[in-house]
C-alpha cells in the first residue's frame, strides 16, 4: 500500500526532517489551561491509540475554540482519523466517521464559524488499491463525509480553506490533475482545471482571491480570481508546504529551498510579485511547514530543524513587520521534535500541532499555545 510519507511528502535531505514532539497524553479530555506569560508552553493533548498519533494541522476560531487533525493508529496499525477540539480548558477527541479499513489522515482543517468546519486528506480504498480523499464537515454538532468527485486514480488531498458555508477549497493532486483543486459551492464539490505542479496549502482571502502553493520543478504558486487559475513562479528549489494571506498585497508561503541540503524559506507576495524575504538563521537543514498571520506585523512560521547531535528540533519563526527572528519553542524530550500545523486567533494567542517520537518509534500528539 505504501503511506505517504508525512505530511507534506518532503524529499531529499528534508525527508530526514520528519519528527516528533514532546508530551505523552491519553485518550479523552486532557486539562490545562496554559498561563499566558508570552512564551511558548506545551498543553497536554490527548494520543488515543496503541500505535502513533499525530497532528497535522489546526485551525483556531477563538481562544476558546480550536481544532486540530491527524490521524492515530491502533496496534495493530490500523489508522484513524484523529479529530481534536479545544473548549477553552482542555483538548479533547471528537468521534468523526472513518472510511478506509486499513488507513485514514487528515492532513488540513478549516472553517468559519462553530458550525463550520472542514477537514481534509485521505483514506486508503482497498476495494481498488487506491488512495482516495477524505473529506468531512462539522455542522456544530457532529462530524459527517462530504463526497468529492471520483477521479479514478491516486488522488490526494494536502490542503482546504473556508470562505463562508458556500464557498470553500480543496487542493491537492492525483493522477488525472497533476495540478488538483476543488470547490465548494454549498452543495458540492467540483474539479476546477489549474495547472502549475502538486499543490499542498491553500489559503483563501476572498471568493475572487485565493492562492494556493506547491511544488512542480520549484517553488510555484497559483491564483484565483473569481474566474480562473493562474500560475505564477516564486523564488526557491523545493516545495512550498504552507500558505497565509492578510491582504491582496500580503500572502505568505513557506517551505524549504536546495536539493542536497535542506534550508527554511518565507515567500512573500506584495501584490505584484513573489520574492524571498526570509533571514537565514539556519543554512541547512531545516524546514517550514505551516505559517499564520494576524496582521503584517504578527506571522508565525513553524517546522523543525537538525541540531548538532542530529537531532531534530522543533522550530518557530515569527515577522514583526520589519524581519523574521527565532522564537524559542520547548523541546520537552531528547529525542526528535516536529511541527506541522500553526493557527492564530488573536493577537498575541497561536497554537502550533505536530507530534513527538517515543523510544520506540512511536508518535505522540504534540500542542503548544502562545499568549
Amino acid at each position: 500500500m505504501g503511506r505517504p510519507v508525512g505530511k507534506r511528502l518532503i524529499s531529499v535531505t528534508a525527508a530526514s526532517l520528519l519528527a516528533s514532539f514532546a508530551l505523552v497524553g491519553s485518550a479523552g479530555a486532557v486539562s490545562r489551561r496554559p498561563t499566558c506569560s508570552g512564551t511558548w508552553q506545551i498543553v497536554p493533548s490527548p494520543s488515543p491509540g496503541q500505535g502513533a498519533s499525530e497532528l497535522f494541522a489546526v485551525y483556531s476560531a477563538s481562544p476558546t475554540n480550536a481544532w486540530a487533525v491527524g490521524n492515530s493508529h491502533t496496534g495493530a496499525q490500523v489508522g484513524f482519523p484523529l479529530v481534536e477540539h479545544w473548549d477553552g480548558t482542555s483538548w479533547s477527541t471528537v468521534k468523526v466517521p472513518r472510511v478506509s479499513p486499513v488507513e485514514n489522515v487528515f492532513y488540513a482543517v478549516s472553517g468559519t464559524s462553530s458550525s463550520d468546519v472542514w477537514a481534509a486528506g485521505i483514506e486508503y480504498d482497498t476495494t481498488v488499491g487506491t488512495w482516495k480523499p477524505l473529506v468531512e464537515h462539522w455542522d456544530g454538532t457532529s462530524w459527517s463525509i462530504s463526497t468529492t468527485p471520483d477521479l479514478g486514480l491516486q488522488t490526494y488531498i494536502r490542503g482546504v480553506a473556508a470562505i463562508s458555508p458556500t464557498d470553500a477549497w480543496l487542493v491537492g493532486f492525483s493522477g488525472s490533475f497533476p495540478t488538483l483543486t476543488e470547490h465548494w459551492d454549498g452543495t458540492s464539490w467540483t474539479v476546477v482545471p489549474a495547472s502549475g505542479g502538486a499543490l499542498n496549502a491553500v489559503t483563501a482571502l476572498s471568493s475572487d482571491d485565493v492562492w494556493a502553493v506547491g511544488q512542480s520543478s520549484g517553488s510555484f504558486a497559483v491564483h484565483w480570481d473569481g474566474v480562473s487559475w493562474t500560475s505564477f513562479p516564486a523564488p526557491g528549489t523545493g516545495p512550498l508546504f504552507g500558505a497565509a494571506g492578510l491582504s491582496s498585497a500580503d500572502v505568505w508561503a513557506v517551505g524549504y529551498t536546495g536539493e542536497l541540503s535542506a534550508q527554511a524559506i518565507a515567500d512573500h507576495w506584495d501584490g505584484s510579485q513573489w520574492s524571498e524575504s526570509f533571514s537565514n538563521h539556519y543554512p541547512s537543514q531545516s524546514v517550514l511547514s505551516a505559517v499564520a498571520a494576524s496582521s503584517p506585523t504578527d506571522v508565525w512560521a513553524v517546522g523543525n530543524r537538525l541540531n548538532y547531535r542530529s537531532t531534530f528540533r522543533t522550530l518557530i519563526e515569527h515577522f514583526d513587520g520589519a524581519g523574521w527572528s527565532v522564537v524559542p519553542s520547548p523541546n520537552a524530550n531528547v529525542r526528535d521534535d516536529l511541527l506541522q500545523g500553526v493557527a492564530v486567533d488573536s493577537t498575541p494567542g497561536a497554537w502550533v500541532v505536530g507530534w513527538w517520537t517515543q523510544r520506540h518509534g512511536t508518535g505522540r500528539t504534540l500542542i503548544e499555545r502562545y499568549c
